[in-house]
Order: structure tokens, then C-alpha cells, then sequence
């Protein structure tokens, strides 16, 4: 009874990926992306110029990006299961040989596999609570938002990239104040950070076949693109 409960609150979170997707696909931000950089997504110019051909560019881009984020979630879950090393995961996500991937992105995707980790852990409470069930670590403080009496959020799998955003919004707002050039070092800070804790708690199996991160000089001109305009760094 409590397996099918629980099979069945999870069914219907899970209807709520594509909103919460679609609803980053379809910024201003990313459109204005999109029509900067049509090179990137291989779109001829003139097209983005017909509003029924944009419309329909817009559509195939949303599903590809949805299924794109679902992938990563499941490939950094996968890494955690697999206990693979930084390394492992970041050339699982690039998939490609020919795309560099640099150490400040390695602590990127190490922020995402670290708050998975953590995300993962406010899920299972959420549906706890959803079920009624006593939490014996509840008074611990351990949980999001715990210093603005936001602790009753219930969060579900579906929802991850909303948590991730949610988090980024905060260190925005934390260093919205700052110089620009301590803003940004206050940025690379959290990232580093991730980064090293990842480095602790997934070490390589083996380091004779533990892989580089680039020194980016050989980036190409549309990862510099994505980098400057669209990846939060």
C-alpha cells in the first residue's frame, strides 16, 4: 500500500517536468540567445525572420532541450550511483571528443552533482511528510531554506532543475551588491568549493586513466558564445 502511495504521488510530480523546462526554453533570454547565435543551433538566419517558421524552430528546440536536461539529470545520477570521478561525468556529458571541457566547468557540473546529492535527501523528507511519516532527524536545521521559515517546501524528483535555479537566484541576490570583479570571485568561490568536496567524495578508481580538464585554448567560437551569454557563470 505505501509503495503503490508513493509510485503514485511520484506519477504525477513527473507530469510536471516539461512546464517547469519550457518555461526556461521560453525566456526572453534564451530567445534572444537564439537569434544571436543562430550558427549554434544551425538555424539560417531568414527563418528566425518568418513567424511561422520561427514558431516551429521554437517548438523542436523546446523538445530538444527537455529531453537534453532530462539526460543530464540521469547521467549525474547515474555518476552517483557509479561513484564516477568528476573526469568520467564531464565526458559523459559532453559525448563528443571534440568539445573541451574546461576545470571551471568541472566545477559546474560538480555544483549540480553536489546539490543533487542534497536535493535528493529534501525529496525523500518531502515525501515523508507527504506520507504522513515521522522524520527522525526533523529540529536538525539540516534541510533548504531552513533560515527564512521556508522548510515547508515540499519538493519532488521532477523538480530538481527548479531547485537549482532557486539556488542560483539566492547567490545572486547574495552578491548582487558586490564590485563586479568580487562578485565574480565570489562565484568561482562556490564552484571551487563544489568542486574540491566533489573531488573528495568520488575520488578516481583509477588515476592512470583519470582524465584532464582542458586549458581551454582550443574552445571553439560557439562554446565561447555559450560560455558568455548563456552558461551561468
Amino acid at each position: 500500500m505505501l509503495i503503490a502511495l508513493q509510485g503514485k504521488l511520484m506519477a504525477l510530480e513527473r507530469e510536471r517536468l516539461h512546464d517547469e523546462t519550457q518555461d526556461f526554453i521560453r525566456s526572453h533570454a534564451f530567445k534572444g540567445f537564439i537569434k544571436r547565435n543562430p550558427g549554434i543551433f544551425k538555424v539560417p538566419a531568414r527563418a528566425l525572420e518568418d513567424p511561422e517558421l520561427s514558431d516551429c524552430i521554437d517548438t523542436l528546440i523546446k523538445d530538444i532541450l527537455t529531453k537534453q536536461r532530462s539526460q543530464i539529470k540521469f547521467k549525474i545520477a547515474n555518476s552517483i550511483t557509479k561513484q564516477h570521478h568528476i573526469s568520467q561525468l564531464a565526458k559523459s556529458l559532453a559525448q563528443k571528443d571534440f568539445i573541451d571541457v574546461t576545470r571551471a566547468q568541472w566545477a559546474r557540473i560538480a555544483f549540480l552533482r553536489q546539490n543533487m546529492l542534497f536535493f535528493n535527501k529534501l525529496v525523500t523528507e518531502s515525501m515523508n511528510k507527504k506520507l504522513g511519516v515521522p522524520d527522525p532527524e526533523q529540529g536538525d536545521g539540516d534541510s533548504l531554506d531552513s533560515n527564512n521559515n521556508s522548510e515547508e517546501r515540499l519538493w519532488s524528483d521532477s523538480q530538481f532543475w527548479e531547485f537549482i535555479d532557486t539556488l542560483l537566484d539566492e547567490l545572486r541576490l547574495d552578491f548582487e551588491q558586490q564590485l563586479p570583479e568580487i562578485r565574480l570571485k565570489e562565484w568561482e568561490k562556490n564552484f571551487t568549493e563544489a568542486l574540491q568536496t566533489d573531488f573528495d567524495m568520488f575520488p578516481p578508481s583509477d588515476k592512470a586513466s583519470c582524465l584532464r580538464a582542458s586549458d581551454g585554448n582550443g574552445i571553439a567560437d560557439w562554446q565561447h558564445a555559450v560560455h558568455q551569454e548563456l552558461v551561468w557563470l
